[in-house]
């Protein structure tokens, strides 16, 4: 099926999504970022996008609860929804030990990438809430990745299972400004060198296993404390994709029966 709109339901906040197919491949074109929990919004945006009753969306996400009252928000306007909850319904190859445990956003930035590099090895790196490595060879294949925190969950926990160290709103660092001289400074500091520290030891070992030439695609709310990351440390080209996991969303929309 097409449908009019794509959600993705992350861990904090929802994103919308409206296409422009560009020679046969999906270009997610407008994205809305809105609160789970405020259906006046949701309207408001309805509004702005017109979208009338009989809408249809296609759903997705990691907050159960916010997915459950989304949609029925939906319905409740008189609009037709489809929920992707479950691997199988996502047209890739989940080659882990249990498919059926992978985070669906994971699965769909991964469909994402191998629908833009069908022929090349990716490597996806989400940083929101959560950073997660995802790693793609051809044939639309995932084969697994890493999980850690994101910048910011790393922030609040140092604050929450700390008796002294501050909370501090993380910040990306250029390497030249990393600093050390008062404790938010290195708070920053390590949260900088533990998310560009990870994403490349990961890389590496991609790499080593996949030579030759594979891509990188940037995304995530936090993606920015990547953007110093350079496609001179590996042989891949580095590319920020804001709509990755939308865009996911949008192609196994499409595959949906």
């Amino acid at each position: 099926m097409t449908p009019d709109v794509v959600v993705d339901i992350g861990n904090t906040m929802m994103k919308w999504g409206r296409n422009s197919s560009i020679a046969g491949k999906c270009e997610i074109h407008t994205v809305r970022r809105l609160n789970h929990n405020d259906p006046k919004q949701w309207a408001t945006a309805a509004e702005e996008w017109d979208l009338k009753p009989g809408t249809h969306w296609v759903v997705a996400g990691v907050s159960p609860s916010a997915q459950e009252r989304f949609v029925a928000w939906c319905r409740s306007r008189g609009d037709e929804v489809r929920v992707i909850d479950r691997y199988d319904q996502i047209p890739i190859a989940v080659e882990v030990d249990e498919p059926m445990r992978v985070g669906l956003d994971r699965l769909f930035g991964a469909l994402a990438a191998a629908n833009y590099s069908p022929s090349t090895p990716c490597v996806v790196i989400d940083v929101g809430t959560a950073m997660t490595v995802n790693f793609v060879i051809p044939d639309r294949r995932f084969v697994g990745g890493a999980i850690l925190p994101g910048p910011r969950l790393m922030a609040n926990s140092l604050n929450d299972y700390t008796a002294k160290l501050p909370r501090i709103n993380p910040k990306p660092l250029d390497p030249k400004d990393y600093s050390w001289s008062n404790t938010e400074a290195a708070i920053a500091t390590g949260i900088n060198a533990a998310v560009t520290g990870a994403a490349r030891v990961l890389l590496e070992r991609f790499a080593a296993d996949h030579p030759g030439r594979f891509q990188i695609y940037l995304t995530g709310g936090d993606m920015q404390f990547l953007m110093g990351l350079g496609a001179h440390e590996f042989d891949a080209a580095v590319l920020p994709a804001k709509a990755l996991t939308l865009t996911g969303i949008w192609i196994a929309a499409e595959a949906l029966p």
